[in-house]
């Protein structure tokens, strides 16, 4: 569960930087006083991205195009390492970052 929660955590914080929404109010899905009886909407996301883009997404496509955010990332930091020498594509993540 906790690997989910984690993988979960840092593809909505690439979605959340994709489209530029603020992670401190974004999403807007509880509030901390009881009284207000407010729990949001976890869609809000994708009526965002079709208020803006027009295109027709679900919030399990934005989950999608997250997750290949951030699996393009992690490609592109191990592809721009660079060994001891300064010669790019090295395996050695261990020592050499």
């Amino acid at each position: 569960y906790k690997a989910n929660f984690a993988w979960l955590s840092i593809v909505t914080d690439v979605l959340h930087d994709s489209l530029t929404l603020c992670n401190w109010v974004w999403p807007m899905t509880m509030s901390p006083t009881k009284a207000r009886d407010y729990r949001g909407d976890l869609d809000l996301e994708a009526q965002f991205m079709k208020a803006v883009t027009g295109e027709d997404v679900t919030t399990e496509d934005l989950y999608k195009m997250g997750a290949k955010i951030t699996t393009l990332q992690r490609s592109n930091t191990a592809r721009g390492m660079v060994g001891a020498n300064w010669q790019m594509g090295t395996n050695d993540f261990r020592k050499v970052h």
